[in-house]
């Protein structure tokens, strides 16, 4: 999955306090994002905090809380709470790396402080794509220190654009909101593909946790199309919610008490039991040791038993002579000292039961011919079974050994007590991280897709997005207005705009090259003179003299005998000047006076 620019944008706001230049972000993307990959994006933050003279000076002598801080206030626009700031210094997260800092800071972001992000994120990428040559690091640092959680600021900040406020940047007025909506926009629909994977992460820990439960998980494939969609992917909280529930009802906390309770009475059986019986410590450890080693034999299900039992019957019942076989193989085992042997079932019993040597004198009988394959699995089930079998009497062998002198103790009954309930107590705290995991997750996102619906909410009345022929003057006859395509440029925009006048101006996008001289093919086509990048150009009429712009929609819009299909042609009536229009910045503007 490509790194997108939003990811790298990040650093730069959490760690410098700026929105990245245009040079430095180019550089880094061709970095992650080459084929293969010259590193990642681990590796970035690596280098950012390491290697950076940037970061080194401004973090120069601070100690480990006034770093913390500087980010928490470079990134969310806030000083860090005393909770936040005491983990990420002295308790549990005063381990972590400069460079895994922000990784932590993100994740674990509130709602309202995922919307920060999201808008200091937005407002960098913005001027970011505009500076460019004219990029300050003092204007870079300034445009997105203000930016907080709400739209307003936003909007003020992406003012400074239009306004004269940035040294060397004047965007037409409401140019800033259309970047921002494109930008947005952009940054949503990345965002949707890095939290389909990561909620699928999750999703999958659900899942695996819930082996040990029954909770009635929904499928995150709704449609088994294979192609898990972000809004089927936000069923991993749904799930995590649903796990632990199924694990206990009780609060984290009530089942922590009940763990402690649990563990304290463990404490007092034993001390109760030490003063009873001279050998109950050696006892305890042999009890201890019993339970561990159960804990790590896996118990075999009935359904194992049932497909491994059913597969080998299936054989023996296949046609006569492996009817005939299997008697055969039971009298060769009869006559090594066994028992007869009927069935499938009887061979697993016998197997579950027997010692080395009769092992060894089944295995010569029924290891042979076709039942091979099938006995082979039925004899690894049936080994296992008899494996927990043998652990689960070790623990009560050892459970019998503590209670045998009948002191009423109940060691046992509550070490198994304590277990369980330490358990469970985990097992919640899991699922607790899980919903939490989860939930941040979706934060996140939503704060990105509000930021794209704050700029589409925010652009200005004068600005319109061009779906139609239109009249200037019926957005505003003595100002100002800008028009956009809202979803890019399509060779089927086809438009007239009529009383573009003096000031009005068209926003085509990024990447566009302005071509002064064009041809037109047999076909009435116009052709433009570089395949390699999208071209815009202007045409008279020869007989009307009125002059339209012509916008490639893709970088190959001039070729030979597509260009009708790859072109839009925005007729700007009343128009007859060539030197009436321009183009700069990916902006046509108007410079007729009507």
């Amino acid at each position: 999955m490509a790194i997108t620019s939003a990811q790298v944008q990040q650093l730069y706001v959490a760690y410098l306090g700026r929105a990245a230049d245009k040079a430095g972000m180019d550089y880094w993307l061709n970095e992650l994002n080459a084929s293969p990959a010259k590193m990642t994006l681990e590796n970035l933050r690596s280098n950012f905090t390491n290697e950076q003279p940037e970061y080194q000076n401004a973090y120069a002598g601070l100690n480990r809380e006034e770093t913390v801080s500087k980010i928490y206030l470079q990134l969310f626009g806030r000083p860090a709470d005393s909770v936040g700031l005491e983990y990420w210094t002295t308790g549990g997260g005063a381990s972590v790396n400069a460079d895994q800092l922000l990784v932590a800071f993100v994740n674990g972001a509130s709602a309202a402080d995922a919307k920060v992000i999201a808008n200091k994120v937005l407002v960098g990428e913005v001027y970011t794509s505009t500076a460019g040559d004219n990029y300050v690091q003092a204007d870079a640092a300034k445009i997105i220190a203000g930016v907080d959680g709400t739209a307003v600021s936003v909007t003020n900040a992406l003012s400074l654009l239009e306004n004269g406020g940035l040294s060397g940047v004047a965007l037409p007025a409401g140019l800033a909101s259309i970047k921002a909506l494109a930008i947005a926009e952009a940054n949503e629909k990345a965002d949707e593909a890095v939290k389909v994977t990561s909620l699928s992460a999750t999703n999958d820990k659900v899942v695996e946790l819930n082996k040990e439960y029954g909770a009635t998980l929904t499928n995150i494939d709704a449609n088994g199309d294979k192609t898990v969609t972000y809004t089927e992917a936000k069923v991993a909280l749904t799930n995590a919610q649903a796990l632990r529930t199924d694990i206990s009802g009780s609060t984290t906390d009530a089942l922590k008490t009940a763990s402690d309770v649990a563990a304290k009475a463990l404490v007092d059986a034993r001390a109760d039991l030490v003063n009873k019986d001279p050998e109950a410590v050696a006892k305890i450890n042999a009890f201890n040791a019993a339970v561990a080693a159960d804990a790590k034999v896996p118990a075999v299900t009935t359904e194992q038993t049932a497909n491994v039992t059913g597969a080998l019957q299936g054989v023996i019942g296949a046609v006569p002579a492996n009817g005939t076989a299997f008697s055969d193989a039971s009298k060769a085992y009869e006559d090594a000292g066994g028992s007869a042997i009927a069935d499938a079932d009887a061979l697993y019993a016998a197997i579950k039961g027997a010692n080395a040597t009769q092992l060894a004198a089944i295995d010569k009988a029924f290891n042979t011919g076709v039942f091979k394959e099938t006995y082979a699995s039925l004899k690894t089930v049936a080994v296992a079974d008899a494996a927990k079998a043998a652990s689960t009497k070790a623990v009560g062998d050892a459970e019998a050994a503590l209670t045998e002198k009948a002191l009423g103790n109940t060691y046992a009954a509550d070490s198994k007590a304590a277990a369980e309930a330490a358990k469970l107590l985990a097992d919640a705290q899991k699922a607790d991280a899980l919903v939490s995991e989860a939930q941040k997750q979706i934060d996140a996102h939503e704060a990105i897709a509000k930021a794209t619906d704050d700029a589409e909410h925010a652009l200005p009345a004068f600005v319109q997005d061009l779906t139609a022929d239109i009249d200037a003057d019926l957005l505003g006859k003595d100002k100002a207005d800008l028009f956009f395509f809202k979803d890019g440029v399509k060779g089927t925009d086809d438009f007239k705009i009529t009383n573009f006048n003096k000031g009005d101006a068209l926003y085509i996008g990024e990447g566009f090259s302005l071509t002064k001289n064009v041809t037109v093919n047999t076909d009435g086509n116009y052709v433009g003179t570089n395949v390699g990048v999208k071209e815009v150009f202007f045409i008279q009429d020869a007989t009307t003299k009125e002059v339209s712009a012509v916008i490639e929609s893709n970088a190959v819009g001039n070729a030979a005998g597509g260009s009708a299909n790859n072109v839009a042609v925005i007729q700007l009536a009343g128009i007859t000047s060539l030197d009436d229009v321009s183009f700069a910045n990916g902006v046509i503007t108007s410079n007729h006076v009507a």
